[in-house]
């Protein structure tokens, strides 16, 4: 490396509270380490995007990942989440839609926060579960799983509980979250990975094999988690300047 290669690197690891910086000739050098540090194994199964580059494969490919490719949305060209197929303990709430956890994780110099945790589901015939879509959402314990609260609807300036989804009937406030603790530990994991992310929400699907990354979400908002709790989050903010 040299003088300015260093120079930027501390620049960053500084300005960004990175444990280590490495800059790379390249995108395909970055997917390669990413790759490695992920800690990916022969056979772990890779998903990706059917429209990217050959060295968005080849970087893990190297480690032995089986590579899967999704078809993509033409609206956002990236994966296309309703065709995840998800496990059936997750499907019950509202099979026709992709539920999912949001997971928000705070970094704060080596250890990983989390900040909230919500369960969101699809309503009608929705094959989306995002809240403005007219999905549903309630909380979930970060240390539990538990749902602790009815699942919300909004629509405009209304709101509208639910102890129970208004499709399926399932139950929602009391109900626990499968495998809930691997939730947890693969948001640890991701956490550390990007850690010029700080705060992250992941959207995490269960499918049969596990729970899977539908996406990472820089600067999620706390619009959701404000409206559940019934107040606001004001002490956050010095978190998230520490």
């Amino acid at each position: 490396d040299g003088v300015y290669t260093r120079k930027c690197s501390k620049w960053m690891q500084e300005s960004y509270q990175a444990g280590h910086v490495m800059l790379t000739t390249s995108c395909t050098h970055a997917l390669e380490m990413a790759a490695y540090l992920s800690e990916i194994r022969p056979g772990d199964e890779v998903i990706m995007p059917s429209y990217t580059f050959v060295s968005t494969a080849d970087a893990f490919v190297l480690r032995g990942a089986k590579i899967v490719f999704v078809d993509i949305r033409p609206d956002t060209i990236n994966m296309n989440e309703e065709l995840i197929e998800q496990a059936e303990e997750m499907k019950r709430f509202h099979p026709s839609s992709v539920n999912t956890i949001r997971y928000v994780t705070l970094l704060r110099g080596y250890a990983v926060e989390p900040m909230f945790a919500l369960i969101r589901m699809g309503c009608g015939e929705a094959h989306i579960d995002n809240v403005s879509a007219g999905g549903l959402f309630a909380v979930v314990d970060v240390e539990t799983g538990v749902i602790t609260t009815p699942g919300i609807r909004r629509v405009g300036s209304r709101l509208t509980e639910y102890p129970s989804h208004p499709d399926s009937g399932v139950p929602i406030q009391g109900e626990t979250v499968p495998r809930w603790q691997e939730v947890r530990a693969l948001a640890q994991k991701l956490a550390k990975i990007v850690p010029e992310q700080r705060y992250v929400g992941w959207d995490f699907a269960l499918t049969e094999d596990g729970w899977v990354v539908v996406e990472g979400n820089h600067k999620p908002s706390l619009t959701s988690i404000q409206i559940a709790l019934g107040h606001g989050v004001r002490p956050w903010l010095a978190l998230f300047e520490g």
